[in-house]
């Protein structure tokens, strides 16, 4: 188990809680790291924007320093790690000695934007995320060019006097059944062609997005006003609908017993039944939850606000 803490550390830990041991960042941690299954490298960014590779041992491979702060987790490829920062710009990593393979970068907006940013998703040979204007972009993985691009800051109407909005997309994209799906914050909710970005539909509806998982031919979506809701993508209704109590909710995270795992920002740990939207648990950490929760198979776990890891197993 890998834990990040905000004085900069991981750690890693056995399933007892027994510490293995732990490695200084040298600066904040607030992304998940990715590990390699077959190697056990895993890889990891640090808020000031240095990527770190380390060994299964927790002995460092590389690091890197990057341009801008990286609060999202990176994506593995066979040769490569990417990570997007949050002055939008994508980079690649060669995996063996951390260089920069190529880096593509959004020009910078003038609008306020909401803290935060859109994962990386690399599905069927494209690399797809959000940026700060409202973009929604694929990019080959082999070099940064750009395949398609989306401006969902078009369908925002403007406000009179110039009333500044927020433009953002930062959700993580998700692909399922052949389409790609991804919310601004303030347009809507989209579902794409992940060929050629053709917008299929937007539910305008579904602002203020936190997060998206996919639940089969389902859409679990969290929303800062919402709460979170489970939709039938078929009829393109909403199934159920559970709202916010204290706070925001995280991105949901869906388990593959047929529970919704989420934290509320002010608030508990919740799990929910993915059938029906019956609250099944809650836990306490102490001042609320604002990191995404974890899940592998039957476990699980969550750092509160308060700096406590809750371990789980999910039945």
């Amino acid at each position: 188990i890998y834990v990040g803490t905000t004085e900069g550390n991981m750690f890693a830990f056995d399933l007892d809680g027994r510490r293995r041991f732990f490695y200084d960042a040298g600066a904040q941690i607030e992304s998940r790291p990715t590990v390699d299954v077959r190697t056990g490298e895993f890889y990891f960014p640090s808020v000031d924007g240095t990527v770190h590779a380390l060994m299964p041992n927790g002995t460092a491979k590389w690091r890197t320093k990057l341009i801008g702060s990286v609060r999202s987790t990176p994506v593995l490829a066979q040769d490569a790690v990417y990570v997007v920062s949050e002055l939008d710009e994508v980079t690649a990593l060669a995996r063996d000695d951390g260089r920069i393979l190529w880096t593509y970068q959004k020009d910078p907006i003038d609008e306020i934007t909401i803290a935060g940013h859109a994962g990386l998703l690399l599905e069927d040979g494209r690399l797809y995320t959000g940026f700060t204007d409202g973009a929604v972009t694929a990019l080959s993985p082999a070099d940064g060019r750009v395949e398609w691009e989306v401006e969902t800051a078009l369908d925002i109407e403007r406000r009179p006097g110039n009333v500044p909005q927020f433009l953002d997309v930062d959700t993580t994209p998700v692909l399922l059944r052949g389409t790609l799906y991804v919310a601004s914050f303030t347009a809507g909710l989209y579902a794409l062609d992940p060929i050629n970005g053709t917008v299929i539909w937007r539910d305008a509806t579904f602002t203020r997005v936190t997060g998206l998982a996919s639940a089969g031919r389902m859409l679990v979506i969290s929303s800062a006003i919402r709460g979170v809701s489970l939709l039938d993508l078929r009829r393109r209704a909403v199934v159920w609908e559970k709202a916010p109590e204290r706070g925001a909710p995280t991105p949901p995270v869906v388990t593959e017993t047929g529970t919704v795992l989420y934290g509320e920002t002010k608030g508990s740990l919740l799990s929910l039944s993915l059938s029906d939207g019956r609250e099944i648990a809650r836990a306490e950490g102490g001042h609320g939850f604002s990191a995404t929760p974890s899940v592998f198979g039957q476990l699980g776990g969550a750092v509160s606000n308060g700096g406590r890891f809750l371990f789980l197993r999910i039945n």
